[in-house]
């Protein structure tokens, strides 16, 4: 997000932690201070402008590796997207995880002005009405996808919860597993 600031003067981002992000413009660019108060460490996002249709498109040279970006994110320092790597949040679920919300994700698809709680994943989708104008064929077919998955998330929950049942028997000191 490109904030315009009047000359000499910044911008703080405070967070719930206590830290502070300040951001202040200055003849080179962005200046963003580091250390502390009375020192002047730092480094300097620089801007490039582009000619667009309408105007000018202002884009951050990425203080780490000088490409231009759009964006930049805050990971310790400032810097685009291929210089902090940052991992998608599908990346960080468990299998577990991932099959609840898709079977969420495909019941309000199926389901879309649904009475029922559509994220409740302990009612079976078996028992749930057609909906109205959906034609028989497309309704059995998505709906056996999601018992399909459901199944699946039913037997991965089973056995993880063993698994874990029997760490904790081993823990206890118990040799017999289920």
């Amino acid at each position: 997000m490109l904030v315009a600031l009047p000359p000499d003067r910044g911008i703080v981002w405070k967070y719930s932690n206590g830290k502070q992000l300040a951001i202040f413009r200055g003849k080179a660019g962005l200046f963003v201070p580091k250390g502390r108060k009375g020192q002047n460490t730092g480094y300097v996002i620089k801007l490039e402008q582009t000619t667009v249709t309408f105007g000018m498109r202002f884009w951050y040279l990425c203080p780490i590796c000088h490409r231009r970006c759009a964006l930049l994110y805050l990971a310790g320092d400032l810097a685009c997207r291929r210089c902090v790597n940052p991992a998608y949040e599908s990346q960080n679920t468990t299998r577990l995880n991932y099959l609840a919300d898709h079977i969420r994700t495909l019941r309000k698809q199926l389901w879309p002005e649904a009475n029922w709680n559509t994220s409740d994943l302990s009612s079976g989708s078996q028992y749930r009405p057609k909906p109205k104008g959906k034609h028989w064929r497309t309704y059995e077919t998505e709906q056996q996808r999601i018992i399909d998955l459901e199944q699946e998330r039913e037997r991965l929950w089973f056995k993880s919860a063993i698994a874990l049942l029997n760490r904790q028997r081993r823990k206890n000191g118990d040799s017999k597993s289920l």
